[in-house]
């Protein structure tokens, strides 16, 4: 994400940046700020907060295409495993980006794209993408049906 502020947003040749991952930025930055990744209190977390949520701003205000790989952890209630999964790092992520997606692979080996959510078009949400459709250019012009899909690749 720090090549959308430095030469990657210079570069008209690049398209896209990918983060993989974002997990790991968040952790960069805890680590820079604290010198630990743990026993922070939760009161120290403010200008680190804003440090990131400003390099989400500056990718969000870019030409570019920016995707943010996270890892995901088991999701716990009372102690106790539920099943599901969520993202790691910061906590906020999902409410600032442009679109949420979970990408996973099949028993057969097939990838899917399950659209969580989407700004621009809102009606994407619930939807799953199979297959050859579970790709950034297929997504793309969902969501900007006026585009063709050539534009994205």
């Amino acid at each position: 994400m720090g090549g959308v502020g430095g030469g990657a947003q210079k570069d008209n040749g690049i398209r896209t940046v990918v983060a993989d991952t974002a997990s790991e930025i968040w952790e960069l930055l805890r680590l820079a700020r604290f010198g630990k990744l743990s026993q922070v209190m939760p009161m120290h977390y403010g200008p680190v907060n804003a440090e990131y949520k400003e390099l989400l701003r500056k990718a969000a205000n870019s030409d570019k295409n920016v995707i943010l790989l996270h890892r995901m952890k088991s999701e716990y209630v009372d102690e106790k495993r539920t099943g599901k999964y969520e993202r790691t790092g910061f906590g906020e992520t999902g409410h600032i980006v442009q679109a949420n997606l979970r990408c996973y692979r099949d028993s057969d080996n097939e990838w899917h794209v399950m659209v969580r959510d989407c700004r621009q078009n809102a009606l994407l949400a619930g939807e799953e993408l199979v297959g050859p459709m579970a790709s950034f250019p297929f997504f793309a012009s969902m969501v900007y049906p006026e585009s063709d899909i050539g534009e994205w690749e």
